[in-house]
């Protein structure tokens, strides 16, 4: 399910269901709680997404003695409980404040998993009803999938529905990328990028970082000049011409700012320096020191006391 129809869902059903599941409490600190709470989440993405509401009995009531800070828990530490259970980097879920008739609930939404997700350890956890003895939330090898209102162990049709799901959403990618290179102008070229990498020229694309590591992920700026292909003594020129007459800077302001506002490690879009040559800068960085001085009269004075304090 998409996340708006996930949103709709915990805000106005009233009974759980596949994709929706209530609990009335929760104690982070309680190993079986939570180990029994992944067994959910997984479940849930395994059954193609979901949302677990806190705070509401399986009836669809409130539990009024029950609050729940959304900052309780730590998103990276249930990822790592996760990974402990799963031996897989899982962290498709968010945590956020559902507004359910008037009231905030602390929600997890869990997305889609793109492949069956398996317990590779036990869930076990003491028995609060019989000390000494344990329980078990899920066993080795498991795979589980929401049945109604329950995560169970799969069964053949889970395993059938999960692979025609995939196949559905791998026939949408190829059909909507094959509707692009059809529709595509003759002189347009193709590149096969990564999901998460928007290939441009321009300051808005994807930050990448710059590497010489040939081992480094695939795509990379073949041609960092184009990116950034202002020396310092240019910057200066077009910098001192935009200010006008308002104020000058010099090279020492321009080294200022680069180590007081951390440029040279934090924005790679704005400066580049190879192996053996010098630093370089783009338009973006000369936009950038502007918008700072236009906001802030006392920018340049602040980066050369701030570089000052570095040095010292």
């Amino acid at each position: 399910m998409k996340k708006d129809a996930l949103m709709k869902l915990a805000e106005t059903e009233m009974t759980e269901g596949t994709n929706l599941d209530f609990k009335s409490e929760i104690n982070w600190q309680n190993d079986g709680e939570v180990i029994e709470l992944i067994k959910d989440i997984i479940a849930m993405a395994n059954s193609g997404g979901g949302c677990i509401l806190f705070g509401i009995n399986d009836d669809g009531t409130y539990n009024d003695d029950y609050t729940c800070n959304l900052y309780d828990l730590d998103p990276a530490v249930l990822a790592n409980k996760i990974r402990k259970y799963t031996n897989t980097e899982f962290d498709r879920f968010s945590l956020i404040e559902t507004n359910r008739s008037g009231r905030k609930i602390f929600t997890i939404v869990v997305d889609s998993s793109t492949r069956s997700i398996v317990f590779e350890k036990p869930g076990l956890y003491p028995n609060p009803k019989e000390p000494g003895k344990q329980r078990t939330a899920f066993g080795q090898g498991t795979i589980y999938f929401r049945h109604g209102a329950k995560s169970e162990t799969a069964n053949n049709i889970d395993l059938s529905t999960f692979i025609e799901r995939e196949l559905e959403r791998i026939k949408d990618s190829w059909l909507g990328n094959i509707r692009k290179v059809v529709e595509a102008p003759a002189e347009y070229t193709v590149h096969m990028l990564p999901p998460n990498v928007v290939m441009k020229e321009t300051y808005d694309a994807t930050a990448i970082r710059i590497t010489e590591d040939q081992n480094a992920p695939a795509y990379k700026i073949e041609n960092p000049d184009k990116i950034c292909p202002y020396r310092q003594k240019d910057i200066l020129r077009i910098i001192n011409e935009r200010l006008g007459n308002e104020e000058k800077i010099n090279q020492y302001d321009i080294q200022a700012i680069v180590h007081a506002y951390g440029v040279d490690n934090s924005k790679p879009n704005y400066f580049y320096k190879s192996l053996y040559g010098q630093k370089q800068y783009s338009e973006a960085f000369v936009n950038w020191v502007i918008e700072k001085h236009q906001g802030d009269s006392l920018f340049f004075t602040k980066a050369r006391e701030a570089y000052k304090n570095k040095a010292l």
